[in-house]
């Protein structure tokens, strides 16, 4: 943003401020006219006009609500090491095609998260330098990349996954090589330096495996972690210290014009990484394991008992009472059936309850405000027909339950499921085809 777009943000931040204290003000005039009234009513409109301002003053004006998706102070950091899969995971590289991606080789995941585990750094962590390092491929699926013995594609002077150099590949070795030992079995590699130019020989460069080459970098993040605050958290500072350590600064592929930061990457890999407790989503990502659509939207008509079914129009009987209605599909599930909140595109979505609405006292309408970390964009999601209380509060991501479909008689079947994109408000958000986004095995 320019400067003028600034300045002129900047005025009207404060002209809204000043208007903000002068409805302060003359509300709170009305409330000392009213309180003076002896009707008995009056405390009544007192707490209306109270919590009018309340709201005003933690949402702030509009016709929608607002939610704060920023995290910065987000305490649910990989903290423990080792615990969850990094499988579900998405890690960051600046200027790929496509920056966020998944670690195509499920065994190399599972080694990642091993290491890790018994040396005691979080797998994000590992992984989060990886996908930097490694370029491409991190995302490879071919099960003979992460198997083989060798690094048959290394060059340079860096080698493997981890872009080791020599020096450093060695000097950790001697750092760790009673750990190294007691935990992999590795014994100290000094013995494999050729004493005639104090390096490698060319036979142990031949057999620098992909597997030691993690184990040896996960170590380092270990020691620098040590070095910066020992035991403490492992925050933003320190994640993006160990990053600078690692690569020699901060800035890539350039240290004096990057445009890429390290730091960064690293840190969005680790604070987005929400490894689900039921497991990864699976590739359509449909908010219930394994649901059929029953009835498609409008626009994307699916099943139903006429073979079609689309809400507001063929083969649906409900009212459409609203504009996001006729977007909206139902996906089957039995009373109680686990709700994910889903990704986006394949993206893992950082979503946050925005509200409950009552459907009587068995049935509720959830909405969820959220953002892709990744690409910044923003959504609002509403489930219809679910329990009241099995939301997720707080902060929660893609694989999180967010709901369950509702019972105790209400005997609705499935889950009403729309997506608003845009906005993070029913108020403000453009409704999106949710067929084109949710369970697409069966369009």
């Amino acid at each position: 943003m320019d400067n003028q777009n600034q300045q002129g943000e900047k005025r009207r931040g404060a002209v809204d401020y000043i208007n903000s204290l002068r409805s302060i003000n003359v509300t709170l005039r009305t409330v000392g006219q009213i309180v003076t009234k002896p009707f008995p009513w009056v405390w009544i409109v007192v707490i209306i006009i109270l919590l009018i301002v309340l709201f005003q003053l933690f949402f702030g004006g509009g016709t929608g609500l607002s939610f704060d998706l920023d995290d910065s102070q987000d305490s649910n950091l990989p903290g423990s090491p080792g615990t969850g899969s990094i499988a579900s995971c998405t890690f960051y590289r600046g200027g790929d095609f496509i920056p966020g991606v998944q670690m195509g080789n499920l065994e190399m995941a599972q080694f990642v998260n091993s290491v890790s585990a018994q040396v005691g750094v979080p797998a994000a962590v590992v992984a989060g330098i990886m996908r930097i390092e490694s370029g491409g491929r991190f995302a490879q699926a071919d099960p003979s990349y992460f198997a083989s013995d060798y690094d048959a594609v290394s060059s340079g002077v860096a080698y493997g996954l981890m872009q080791f150099t020599p020096g450093t590949f060695i000097r950790t070795f001697q750092v760790n090589s009673a750990e190294l030992n007691s935990i992999f079995g590795k014994t100290d590699v000094r013995s494999e330096i050729d004493p005639q130019n104090n390096m490698y020989s060319d036979s142990y460069l031949r057999i620098y495996s992909i597997r030691d080459s993690i184990i040896a970098a996960t170590f380092k993040v270990k020691n620098d972690k040590q070095d910066i605050n020992g035991d403490g958290p492992w925050d933003q500072n320190t994640i993006y210290e160990i990053a600078r350590r690692y690569y020699g600064c901060l800035l890539y592929p350039s240290c004096s014009s990057g445009p890429y930061s390290y730091g960064e990457d690293v840190w969005n890999s680790v604070r987005y990484c929400r490894p689900s407790t039921g497991g990864p989503l699976a590739a359509t990502d449909c908010p219930i394991d394994n649901g059929v659509i029953t009835c498609g939207s409008l626009f994307t008509p699916i099943n139903g008992p006429l073979g079609l079914c689309a809400h507001c129009g063929i083969g649906y009987n409900a009212p459409c009472n609203f504009l996001g209605t006729r977007y909206a599909i139902d996906i089957e599930g039995v009373d109680f059936t686990d709700v994910k909140l889903p990704k986006i595109n394949n993206n893992i979505i950082r979503w946050i309850f925005s509200y409950q609405a009552s459907r009587g006292p068995n049935e509720a309408i959830f909405g969820y405000a959220g953002e892709d970390p990744n690409t910044a964009g923003r959504y609002y999601l509403q489930l219809h027909h679910v329990a009241p209380g099995s939301q997720k509060t707080g902060t929660a991501y893609s694989g999180d339950i967010g709901a369950k479909i509702c019972g105790n008689g209400c005997a609705k079947g499935h889950v009403h499921v729309q997506l608003g994109t845009g906005a993070t408000s029913a108020n403000t958000t453009t409704w999106a085809d949710a067929a084109q986004f949710f369970c697409r095995a069966q369009i």
